[in-house]
Protein backbone atom coordinates (compact mmCIF):
# COMPACT_ATOMS: atom_id res chain seq x y z
CA UNK A 1 0.00 0.00 0.00
CA UNK A 2 1.19 3.56 -0.52
CA UNK A 3 2.68 5.90 2.07
CA UNK A 4 1.18 8.81 3.22
CA UNK A 5 3.77 11.28 3.47
CA UNK A 6 2.86 13.92 1.51
CA UNK A 7 -0.58 14.59 1.84
CA UNK A 8 -0.86 18.14 0.58
CA UNK A 9 -0.79 16.71 -3.28
CA UNK A 10 -2.52 13.91 -2.19
CA UNK A 11 -6.00 13.93 -3.61
CA UNK A 12 -9.72 12.56 -1.49
CA UNK A 13 -12.12 9.96 -3.32
CA UNK A 14 -14.80 12.84 -3.28
CA UNK A 15 -11.82 15.18 -5.16
CA UNK A 16 -10.84 12.22 -7.62
CA UNK A 17 -14.49 11.48 -8.13
CA UNK A 18 -15.16 14.99 -9.05
CA UNK A 19 -12.23 15.85 -11.51
CA UNK A 20 -12.70 12.45 -13.65
CA UNK A 21 -16.43 12.10 -13.76
CA UNK A 22 -16.03 8.60 -12.01
CA UNK A 23 -18.60 8.59 -8.67
CA UNK A 24 -16.92 7.51 -5.70
CA UNK A 25 -18.79 4.10 -5.59
CA UNK A 26 -17.32 3.13 -8.87
CA UNK A 27 -14.48 4.16 -7.54
CA UNK A 28 -14.22 1.59 -4.70
CA UNK A 29 -15.91 -1.08 -6.74
CA UNK A 30 -12.49 -0.76 -9.05
CA UNK A 31 -10.64 -1.02 -6.05
CA UNK A 32 -12.00 -3.61 -4.93
CA UNK A 33 -12.45 -5.61 -8.14
CA UNK A 34 -9.45 -5.12 -9.92
CA UNK A 35 -7.04 -3.83 -7.46
CA UNK A 36 -7.29 -0.42 -8.85
CA UNK A 37 -6.64 2.38 -7.95
CA UNK A 38 -4.73 1.28 -4.81
CA UNK A 39 -5.49 4.61 -2.33
CA UNK A 40 -2.99 5.73 -0.01
CA UNK A 41 -4.69 5.27 3.44
CA UNK A 42 -4.54 8.08 6.15
CA UNK A 43 -3.67 7.37 9.63
CA UNK A 44 -7.60 7.93 10.00
CA UNK A 45 -8.19 4.71 7.21
CA UNK A 46 -9.70 7.47 4.91
CA UNK A 47 -7.80 7.18 0.69
CA UNK A 48 -5.89 9.58 -0.85
CA UNK A 49 -5.19 9.74 -4.54
CA UNK A 50 -1.96 10.73 -5.84
CA UNK A 51 -1.55 13.25 -8.81
CA UNK A 52 -0.13 9.83 -11.23
CA UNK A 53 -3.35 8.07 -10.46
CA UNK A 54 -5.64 11.35 -11.30
CA UNK A 55 -3.82 11.11 -14.72
CA UNK A 56 -4.08 7.35 -15.25
CA UNK A 57 -7.79 7.80 -14.17
CA UNK A 58 -8.96 10.17 -16.81
CA UNK A 59 -7.07 7.92 -19.18
CA UNK A 60 -9.31 5.44 -18.66
CA UNK A 61 -12.27 7.53 -18.77
CA UNK A 62 -11.06 8.31 -21.95
CA UNK A 63 -10.86 4.43 -23.26
CA UNK A 64 -14.11 3.88 -21.76
CA UNK A 65 -15.81 6.73 -23.48
CA UNK A 66 -14.14 4.94 -27.03
CA UNK A 67 -15.80 2.28 -26.06
CA UNK A 68 -13.77 -0.14 -23.73
CA UNK A 69 -14.74 -1.91 -20.79
CA UNK A 70 -13.04 -1.04 -17.87
CA UNK A 71 -12.47 -4.71 -16.75
CA UNK A 72 -10.28 -4.83 -20.02
CA UNK A 73 -8.14 -1.94 -19.73
CA UNK A 74 -7.25 -1.33 -16.04
CA UNK A 75 -5.61 -4.10 -15.54
CA UNK A 76 -2.92 -3.18 -18.50
CA UNK A 77 -0.19 -0.98 -17.50
CA UNK A 78 -0.23 2.35 -18.00
CA UNK A 79 1.51 1.99 -21.33
CA UNK A 80 -0.37 -0.38 -22.74
CA UNK A 81 -3.19 1.74 -21.85
CA UNK A 82 -1.28 4.87 -23.53
CA UNK A 83 -0.33 3.48 -26.89
CA UNK A 84 -4.44 2.05 -27.10
CA UNK A 85 -5.71 5.87 -26.96
CA UNK A 86 -2.75 6.82 -29.17
CA UNK A 87 -3.87 4.27 -31.82
CA UNK A 88 -6.86 5.11 -31.77
CA UNK A 89 -5.98 9.29 -31.87
CA UNK A 90 -4.73 8.97 -35.12
CA UNK A 91 -7.74 7.43 -36.85
CA UNK A 92 -10.10 9.59 -35.81
CA UNK A 93 -10.54 12.60 -38.73
CA UNK A 94 -11.84 16.23 -37.39
CA UNK A 95 -14.03 17.86 -39.50
CA UNK A 96 -12.75 21.59 -40.44
CA UNK A 97 -15.71 22.76 -38.14
CA UNK A 98 -13.87 20.95 -34.60
CA UNK A 99 -12.53 24.37 -33.60
CA UNK A 100 -15.77 26.28 -33.59
CA UNK A 101 -17.49 23.29 -31.80
CA UNK A 102 -15.43 23.18 -29.33
CA UNK A 103 -15.46 26.73 -28.34
CA UNK A 104 -19.43 26.18 -28.55
CA UNK A 105 -18.86 23.05 -25.63
CA UNK A 106 -16.17 25.53 -23.63
CA UNK A 107 -18.76 28.14 -23.28
CA UNK A 108 -22.04 26.04 -23.00
CA UNK A 109 -23.36 27.06 -26.08
CA UNK A 110 -25.92 24.12 -26.52
CA UNK A 111 -28.01 26.60 -28.61
CA UNK A 112 -25.40 27.47 -31.41
CA UNK A 113 -24.00 23.91 -31.15
CA UNK A 114 -27.45 22.51 -32.08
CA UNK A 115 -27.98 24.61 -35.03
CA UNK A 116 -24.43 24.33 -36.51
CA UNK A 117 -24.71 20.39 -35.81
CA UNK A 118 -28.61 20.62 -37.70
CA UNK A 119 -27.06 22.32 -40.35
CA UNK A 120 -24.16 20.00 -41.01
CA UNK A 121 -27.01 16.93 -40.70
CA UNK A 122 -28.32 18.87 -43.68
CA UNK A 123 -25.62 19.12 -45.39
CA UNK A 124 -24.97 15.15 -46.07
CA UNK A 125 -25.68 11.71 -45.19
CA UNK A 126 -27.05 10.44 -42.33
CA UNK A 127 -24.26 7.84 -42.18
CA UNK A 128 -21.31 10.56 -42.55
CA UNK A 129 -22.67 12.99 -39.99
CA UNK A 130 -22.33 10.26 -37.38
CA UNK A 131 -19.32 9.08 -38.42
CA UNK A 132 -17.65 12.30 -39.40
CA UNK A 133 -19.01 14.50 -37.11
CA UNK A 134 -20.87 13.18 -33.97
CA UNK A 135 -18.32 10.55 -33.07
CA UNK A 136 -15.65 12.89 -33.92
CA UNK A 137 -17.40 15.68 -31.52
CA UNK A 138 -17.26 13.69 -28.55
CA UNK A 139 -14.04 11.92 -28.70
CA UNK A 140 -12.03 15.27 -29.36
CA UNK A 141 -13.95 16.12 -26.41
CA UNK A 142 -12.98 13.30 -24.21
CA UNK A 143 -9.09 13.40 -25.40
CA UNK A 144 -8.82 17.26 -24.02
CA UNK A 145 -10.77 16.56 -20.66
CA UNK A 146 -7.96 13.58 -20.21
CA UNK A 147 -5.45 16.26 -21.26
CA UNK A 148 -6.85 18.69 -18.99
CA UNK A 149 -8.04 21.84 -21.74
CA UNK A 150 -11.35 21.07 -20.61
CA UNK A 151 -13.32 19.26 -17.63
CA UNK A 152 -15.75 16.66 -16.93
CA UNK A 153 -19.05 19.27 -16.55
CA UNK A 154 -17.41 19.72 -20.69
CA UNK A 155 -17.95 16.23 -21.32
CA UNK A 156 -21.75 15.42 -19.98
CA UNK A 157 -22.76 18.82 -21.29
CA UNK A 158 -21.66 17.80 -25.36
CA UNK A 159 -23.70 13.76 -24.40
CA UNK A 160 -26.61 15.37 -23.43
CA UNK A 161 -26.33 17.58 -26.63
CA UNK A 162 -25.34 15.47 -29.16
CA UNK A 163 -28.20 12.88 -28.01
CA UNK A 164 -30.71 15.74 -27.95
CA UNK A 165 -29.92 16.45 -30.97
CA UNK A 166 -29.62 12.69 -32.72
CA UNK A 167 -33.75 12.14 -30.41
CA UNK A 168 -34.76 15.71 -32.60
CA UNK A 169 -33.26 14.45 -35.94
CA UNK A 170 -35.30 11.26 -35.38
CA UNK A 171 -38.23 12.45 -34.29
CA UNK A 172 -38.38 15.31 -37.39
CA UNK A 173 -38.12 12.49 -40.19
CA UNK A 174 -41.58 11.00 -39.05
CA UNK A 175 -41.15 7.88 -39.77
CA UNK A 176 -44.66 5.63 -40.62
CA UNK A 177 -45.70 3.20 -38.72
CA UNK A 178 -46.72 0.55 -41.20
CA UNK A 179 -43.07 -0.49 -42.29
CA UNK A 180 -40.80 -2.86 -40.39
CA UNK A 181 -39.83 -2.20 -36.68
CA UNK A 182 -36.41 -2.63 -35.05
CA UNK A 183 -35.54 -2.58 -31.31
CA UNK A 184 -32.64 -0.98 -30.39
CA UNK A 185 -30.81 -1.56 -26.99
CA UNK A 186 -27.45 -1.86 -25.45
CA UNK A 187 -27.20 -5.16 -23.19
CA UNK A 188 -26.68 -4.71 -19.07
CA UNK A 189 -23.38 -3.04 -18.10
CA UNK A 190 -23.51 -1.16 -21.32
CA UNK A 191 -23.78 1.95 -20.19
CA UNK A 192 -23.26 4.17 -23.78
CA UNK A 193 -26.54 5.87 -25.16
CA UNK A 194 -24.75 7.39 -27.60
CA UNK A 195 -24.63 4.46 -30.08
CA UNK A 196 -27.79 3.73 -29.63
CA UNK A 197 -28.90 7.14 -30.50
CA UNK A 198 -27.18 6.93 -33.36
CA UNK A 199 -27.98 3.59 -34.91
CA UNK A 200 -31.89 4.66 -34.05
CA UNK A 201 -31.39 7.90 -36.06
CA UNK A 202 -30.00 5.73 -39.04
CA UNK A 203 -32.92 3.41 -38.80
CA UNK A 204 -35.09 6.60 -39.06
CA UNK A 205 -33.79 7.92 -42.13
CA UNK A 206 -33.72 4.57 -43.95
CA UNK A 207 -38.01 4.66 -43.20
CA UNK A 208 -37.76 2.31 -40.14
CA UNK A 209 -39.59 2.74 -37.30
CA UNK A 210 -37.09 2.04 -34.56
CA UNK A 211 -38.39 1.46 -30.72
CA UNK A 212 -35.41 2.71 -28.40
CA UNK A 213 -34.26 1.42 -24.90
CA UNK A 214 -31.73 2.46 -24.52
CA UNK A 215 -28.73 1.74 -22.60
CA UNK A 216 -27.94 -1.28 -20.23
CA UNK A 217 -30.87 -3.16 -20.88
CA UNK A 218 -31.22 -7.11 -19.46
CA UNK A 219 -31.52 -9.23 -22.87
CA UNK A 220 -34.32 -10.40 -21.24
CA UNK A 221 -35.86 -7.41 -21.02
CA UNK A 222 -34.90 -7.00 -24.62
CA UNK A 223 -36.70 -10.56 -25.30
CA UNK A 224 -39.81 -9.56 -23.75
CA UNK A 225 -39.75 -6.22 -25.41
CA UNK A 226 -39.17 -7.57 -28.81
CA UNK A 227 -42.05 -10.08 -29.13
CA UNK A 228 -44.47 -7.37 -27.54
CA UNK A 229 -43.64 -4.58 -29.78
CA UNK A 230 -43.93 -6.82 -32.81
CA UNK A 231 -40.46 -6.13 -34.20
CA UNK A 232 -38.73 -7.59 -37.37
CA UNK A 233 -35.20 -6.39 -35.93
CA UNK A 234 -33.56 -6.41 -32.81
CA UNK A 235 -30.67 -4.12 -32.90
CA UNK A 236 -27.52 -3.76 -29.93
CA UNK A 237 -24.78 -1.11 -31.07
CA UNK A 238 -22.62 -2.65 -28.68
CA UNK A 239 -19.52 -0.15 -27.47
CA UNK A 240 -16.77 -1.96 -26.79
CA UNK A 241 -14.23 -1.65 -29.04
CA UNK A 242 -13.51 -5.49 -27.57
CA UNK A 243 -16.38 -7.12 -26.20
CA UNK A 244 -15.91 -9.64 -23.46
CA UNK A 245 -16.41 -13.89 -23.71
CA UNK A 246 -19.28 -12.95 -21.27
CA UNK A 247 -20.97 -10.65 -23.24
CA UNK A 248 -20.71 -12.73 -26.68
CA UNK A 249 -21.95 -15.59 -24.29
CA UNK A 250 -25.21 -13.35 -23.54
CA UNK A 251 -25.74 -12.23 -26.91
CA UNK A 252 -25.79 -15.65 -28.06
CA UNK A 253 -28.82 -16.36 -25.09
CA UNK A 254 -30.18 -13.75 -26.46
CA UNK A 255 -30.65 -15.51 -30.18
CA UNK A 256 -31.54 -17.92 -28.36
CA UNK A 257 -34.07 -16.70 -26.16
CA UNK A 258 -35.83 -14.27 -29.73
CA UNK A 259 -38.12 -15.94 -31.67
CA UNK A 260 -36.12 -16.94 -35.33
CA UNK A 261 -38.16 -14.62 -37.59
CA UNK A 262 -36.82 -11.60 -35.86
CA UNK A 263 -33.23 -10.55 -37.05
CA UNK A 264 -30.50 -9.71 -34.22
CA UNK A 265 -28.07 -7.12 -35.09
CA UNK A 266 -24.99 -6.59 -32.51
CA UNK A 267 -21.91 -4.18 -33.19
CA UNK A 268 -21.11 -1.50 -34.54
CA UNK A 269 -18.10 1.09 -35.54
CA UNK A 270 -14.67 -1.15 -34.75
CA UNK A 271 -16.49 -3.96 -32.52
CA UNK A 272 -14.59 -6.70 -32.25
CA UNK A 273 -15.88 -10.11 -30.46
CA UNK A 274 -13.50 -12.79 -28.52
CA UNK A 275 -15.00 -15.46 -30.44
CA UNK A 276 -17.03 -16.30 -33.91
CA UNK A 277 -20.71 -15.08 -33.46
CA UNK A 278 -22.65 -17.84 -34.03
CA UNK A 279 -25.19 -18.25 -37.87
CA UNK A 280 -28.16 -15.95 -36.78
CA UNK A 281 -26.19 -13.07 -35.51
CA UNK A 282 -25.25 -10.32 -37.69
CA UNK A 283 -22.37 -8.73 -36.72
CA UNK A 284 -21.16 -5.11 -37.82
CA UNK A 285 -17.97 -3.10 -37.58
CA UNK A 286 -18.86 -0.37 -39.20
CA UNK A 287 -21.88 1.90 -39.91
CA UNK A 288 -21.94 0.87 -43.40
CA UNK A 289 -22.74 -2.43 -42.60
CA UNK A 290 -25.51 -1.26 -40.40
CA UNK A 291 -27.03 0.55 -43.12
CA UNK A 292 -26.69 -2.51 -45.24
CA UNK A 293 -28.59 -4.94 -42.32
CA UNK A 294 -31.46 -2.04 -42.50
CA UNK A 295 -31.77 -2.12 -46.21
CA UNK A 296 -32.30 -5.98 -45.83
CA UNK A 297 -35.33 -5.80 -43.66
CA UNK A 298 -37.07 -3.01 -45.78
Amino acid sequence: MPSAKKTPELLSIGELAQATGISPDTIRVWERRYGVPQPVRLPSGHRRYTPEQLRWLRRVVEAVSLGHRPGAIVRGSDAELQDLLDNRRTRVDKPSDMGAWIDLVRSFDGGTLTATLRESFDRQAPGDFLTQVVAPLDHEVQRRCVDGDLEVRHSHFVKEVLQDVLRGLRISIGVPTGGPRVLVAALDEDMHDLPVQMAALLCAAKGILPRVLGSNTPFDQIRRAATEMHVDGVAVPTAPVQCTSDQDARIESLRDALPDEIALCVGWHDARFTRRPRRGVRIVREVAEFELWLRELL
